[in-house]
């Protein structure tokens, strides 16, 4: 349990912390310092549905029914070095997906 980030524990007893991809879309418009940002509609297991950033993918590699698990990650880091988090998906680490 994460003193930092209390929220992590609520929200993965919630709802499921992986999902399978409904469908993506990389966005090569907006300015991003890492290039395309890609998006996804994720079924969440245990109900639920969001819309997400992705990250540690390659826009192509992101199909229909491929197995994402949520990660929090830095946003960015305003001019007084205070950092600001948010979740993100990520491919399942693991090869099962669960």
């Amino acid at each position: 349990r994460s003193t930092l980030f209390p929220y992590t524990t609520l929200f993965r007893s919630r709802t499921g912390h992986r999902g399978e991809v409904v469908t993506s879309t990389i966005d090569r418009l907006a300015w991003s310092p890492f290039g395309a940002t890609t998006f996804a509609i994720v079924n969440l297991d245990g109900g639920g549905r969001i819309q997400t950033e992705v990250t540690d993918v390659e826009g192509t590699q992101l199909r229909p029914g491929a197995r994402l698990e949520l990660t929090l990650r830095r946003m960015f880091t305003t001019r007084g070095d205070v950092h600001n988090y948010f979740w993100k998906m990520r491919p399942c680490v693991d090869a099962e997906g669960r």
